[in-house]
């Protein structure tokens, strides 16, 4: 399907740029768009120095609807159902958020376990000594002991699975070394706990990894994961040792999806292994599991689709070309969601007229091809028979559910600018951002799956095993 379905030949678009007719937007012109008509004085939304980022960004959206939308006689910025598929929070963002929720209850119970690794690895020879009875006494190989950051949860988790199989020499070392002049010694039930926040925090980890992505969709992956957390906080919510860490980590999760994205859910039909049958089983899930009686029902769901297909419809219909590029959705291909997708779903028939409806009544892809399925794929090979359901798969499935902070957006610290070269023109500053990204792209510096910067610090542990 080519370029119709992503930025290049072979990737999802992550990085859309304006079209050069909008011309450059420094600071002015990005007030003007946004702040309607307020330049940098401080008298618009984004001169406001003492409104907070979120209530500015609200204001620039409701900016942007109002000003650009598709109502207004020359907008220049479609923005269809009044901007409300306009707004994406960074998914990666909001689950960082829900974990730091629960770190404050849960780290301390774990204090002992970095305690004892800081022990190892903050003296070369403590190192050398714990290496020396890992060969001697634990028929283990050597491994440099690396501490987590204790701001940065993803570190957490992996530091504990780096320890999976050394926790016994661990133990033995600290304990004779480091016991007598700290305390209590590092016990089985240490590690039982550490173990068992490393299970917990997994699907978190899963999840940011995954929607991290840039060379597959993740707008239609998202529901999935937040399926999987709503399974994981019912699991541990009555554990003792996670259960007050659940009761805030629940509540931040409900205040950002009790209110679901509409694109969440839109991108979600737009995966045959889905659809509107899946994708309402999966949110009544959701909502049993958190307790949530505010996301869509099956028939909201299908009113939103009928609207957006009837613009593309109308837009469309009269000449549709389209060419797209398969790509794979990154899913764990042993993972509990799937089995429980293919063991609720059923089969229907092809009987509607329009695309949509003949697409949401076609059979569900077979059971055993659900869990490696390549989605854009899929609507390549069946553009033909939708050719106008296609576009609106295009557009609902490319955006990404991760991007930096709104407050960074613009930021491109010492990567294009630096003390010495700090006064490019805009248009040049615009043209490097853009070439940079395409050459990363070129050369295939941005991975085809998602990886954490700490995998590298942990590269002699045994993380990527289950």
């Amino acid at each position: 399907m080519g370029d119709s379905y992503s930025g290049s030949s072979d990737e999802v678009a992550r990085n859309p740029i304006a079209p050069q007719g909008m011309g450059s937007v420094g600071e002015e012109g990005a007030s003007n768009i946004v702040g309607g008509g307020s330049g940098p004085s401080g008298t618009g939304p984004l001169g406001s120095t003492a409104t907070p980022a979120a209530s500015l960004l609200q204001l620039q959206i409701q900016a942007l609807v109002v000003q650009k939308g598709h109502d207004a006689p020359h907008g220049n910025l479609t923005t269809p159902y009044f901007g409300e598929l306009l707004h994406l929070r960074c998914v990666c963002h909001v689950i960082n958020l829900v974990v730091q929720d629960g770190l404050t209850h849960i780290a301390p119970q774990i204090s002992k376990i970095r305690n004892a690794v800081l022990f190892i690895a903050t003296s070369p020879s403590r190192q050398q000594e714990f290496d020396k009875l890992c060969t001697s006494l634990y028929n283990l190989k050597p491994k440099n002991m690396n501490t987590d950051v204790q701001n940065r949860w993803n570190s957490t988790y992996l530091m504990l699975k780096s320890c999976r199989k050394y926790s016994d020499a661990i133990s033995g070392f600290v304990n004779h070394r480091y016991r007598p002049c700290r305390g209590s010694p590092l016990t089985q039930a240490d590690w039982e706990i550490g173990f068992e926040f490393m299970k917990f925090l997994k699907v978190f980890y899963v999840a940011t990894i995954s929607c991290s992505g840039v060379r597959y969709p993740t707008s239609c992956i998202v529901l999935h994961h937040l399926f999987n957390i709503s399974v994981n906080f019912r699991r541990y919510r009555e554990h003792p040792n996670f259960a007050h860490a659940c009761i805030d980590m629940e509540g931040k999760f409900r205040k950002y999806y009790e209110e679901m994205p509409p694109i969440f859910m839109l991108a979600a039909v737009m995966d045959p292994r889905m659809k509107l049958q899946g994708v309402s089983l999966v949110l009544r899930t959701i909502g049993t599991n958190l307790g949530i009686t505010t996301l869509p029902s099956s028939a909201h769901v299908y009113d939103l689709l009928t609207t957006m297909y009837a613009k593309y419809d109308s837009k469309f219909r009269s000449n549709v070309v389209c060419t797209a590029a398969p790509l794979t959705s990154s899913t764990s291909t042993n993972d509990e969601f799937w089995n429980f997708v293919s063991s609720n779903l059923g089969s229907s028939t092809v009987t509607s007229r329009i695309e949509l409806d003949k697409y949401l009544d076609l059979e569900s892809v077979d059971e055993n091809d659900r869990r490696d399925f390549d989605v854009l794929d899929w609507w390549k090979k069946n553009e033909v028979k939708y050719p106008v359901l296609s576009i609106m798969a295009r557009d609902l499935l490319t955006p990404p559910v991760s991007t930096v902070a709104s407050e960074s957006a613009f930021s491109a610290g010492k990567r294009v600018l630096d003390e010495r070269r700090s006064r490019l023109a805009p248009d040049i500053l615009d043209c490097l951002i853009c070439l940079k990204d395409w050459e990363d792209a070129r050369l295939g510096i941005q991975k085809r799956s998602a990886k954490d910067e700490f995998r590298g610090y942990f590269a002699d542990s045994d993380i990527d095993s289950d």
